[in-house]
This record gives structure tokens, C-alpha cells and sequence, in this order.
């Protein structure tokens, strides 16, 4: 379906500069590929690395409901959030650059990031750093207005689906190195008596009915924006998408 939508409706999506429309496209397809990995995990009998990679794609399917919603100018934000992302991660490679073999930046070119980094806070404010500073306009712009700092939860809680967050911690576990990584699985049914070491028949349920769900979200969203002024619901209905609240 979302390649047929995007075939379909890029030309005047471009021609419109809607944004929202370019990355909804962008984020469904990041989304069908993370669903591609987790089905990968689960035939091979992984439910933990499925359930931590169901967890990337839960923030993906959220994150186009929070762009469809909040419309054009949050898009721009979010897309032209990459070169506040390139510059904060520069430094670290830039010092490790040679340990790793790996070829430096040139001053130049840490340069130009510098100078788009500046030019990014002078457009949108410094409230656009961080890992949600795109969000930020958007969330101090609600009735109350958002106040501190922004995390995935606050976008969660603005497009509604603040329930999925016991799975989301869960799926956390999978990810981190902590105490409970070690002692929970999804894999094993009795877990004082088992240490997990490799592939599982058990578990697989959650994360495949996880994945099922944001993915069907995540469809729903683009297929459901309107691009030419016209609702594309019928477009929605046409490719046989499934219009679902979570």
C-alpha cells in the first residue's frame, strides 16, 4: 500500500511542499522493514530481539500519528531534525575516529555541520536540541502546554496510546543491560530454573501481536492523509487497508 500511495500522490505532495506526506512515506517504510526483522526473529525463534525491535517500531507508528496530527510545520521540524542529530553525534566520532580506523571528518565538513547546527536553533529556537526537539513546538503549543523536558512518553501521550507503556518497558529489557535483562525472557516459562542461551518455541505471541498493530497503525496513518485536499480514505479502502484505533 505504501508504495502505491506514494507513486500515486509525491508529485503534488511536492509541488505542495507537504511535508507531513514525506515523511509519513519515509516512517512507513522504516516501519515495514522493522516488521521485515521481526518476522525474521520470530521464525528463528527470538522473542526478545522481536519484542526490542516491535519496541522501534511502536515509536515509529506513534511518531507519524504525532506528525499527521500535528500537521506541516512539526514535519519540517522532524525532517530537518537530521542535521541536529549529525552534529551531536560528530563530536564522539570525530574522537574516535582513528582508534576505530575509521576516516575522520575534515575541518571543513565539521564546519558545515556547525554552521547548519546554529542555523537550525536560529530558525526553530533552542528547544529544538535533543532527541525530541522536534516535538517541542508542537507539545508547548497544547492547552495546558507542555512544560520541561520532552521524552517518547509525552509524544505517546498526545496521539493517545499511553496504554502501550508496560510493553514498552518490557520490550526495554531486551535492549539494556540491566538486572532484569538477565533474569526476564519472554522465552522461557519458568525463569528460576532456566537461563536462556539461544532460540525459544515460547513467547512469540506478544511481540508478532505487537508487531501486527503498529504496523497496521502505521498504514493506517499514511494512507489516511489527505494530499490533494481530498480525504484519501478511499484510497485506504481501495488497497485494502485496515482503519483501527489503539
Amino acid at each position: 500500500e505504501g508504495g502505491t500511495f506514494n507513486q500515486r500522490h509525491r508529485p503534488v505532495a511536492t509541488i505542495n511542499s507537504d511535508f507531513v506526506f514525506d515523511a509519513l512515506v519515509r516512517l512507513h517504510a522504516r516501519g515495514c522493514q522493522i516488521t521485515s526483522e521481526v518476522l525474521a526473529l520470530l521464525k528463528t525463534g527470538h522473542p526478545d530481539g522481536a519484542n526490542a525491535r516491535w519496541r522501534s517500531l511502536h515509536e515509529t507508528a506513534v511518531t507519524a500519528r504525532f506528525i499527521a496530527k500535528h500537521g506541516n510545520g512539526t514535519a519540517e521540524r522532524f525532517l530537518l531534525h537530521e542535521g541536529i542529530k549529525v552534529y551531536e553525534d560528530a563530536p564522539s566520532y570525530q574522537e574516535h575516529a582513528e582508534r576505530l580506523n575509521c576516516e575522520a571528518f575534515s575541518e571543513r565538513e565539521m564546519r558545515d555541520k556547525e554552521a547548519l547546527y546554529k542555523a537550525l536553533l536560529e530558525k526553530f529556537g533552542d528547544d529544538y536540541k535533543g532527541g525530541y526537539g522536534w516535538a517541542s513546538h508542537a507539545l508547548r503549543g497544547l492547552d495546558p502546554p507542555h512544560k520541561g523536558s520532552i521524552s517518547f512518553f509525552h509524544i505517546e501521550k498526545s496521539v493517545g496510546v499511553p496504554h502501550f507503556q508496560p510493553y514498552y518497558r518490557m520490550a526495554s529489557h531486551s535492549i539494556h543491560a540491566d538486572a532484569k535483562s538477565i533474569r526476564f525472557s519472554l522465552g522461557i516459562i519458568t525463569p528460576s530454573l532456566l537461563i536462556p542461551a539461544g532460540p525459544s518455541n515460547a513467547g512469540l505471541a506478544s511481540p508478532g501481536q505487537n508487531t501486527a498493530i503498529s504496523l497496521a497503525s502505521l498504514t493506517a496513518t499514511l494512507l489516511s492523509h489527505r494530499v490533494t485536499g481530498q480525504p484519501t480514505i478511499e484510497d485506504a479502502a481501495e488497497d485494502g487497508a485496515v482503519m483501527l484505533t489503539i
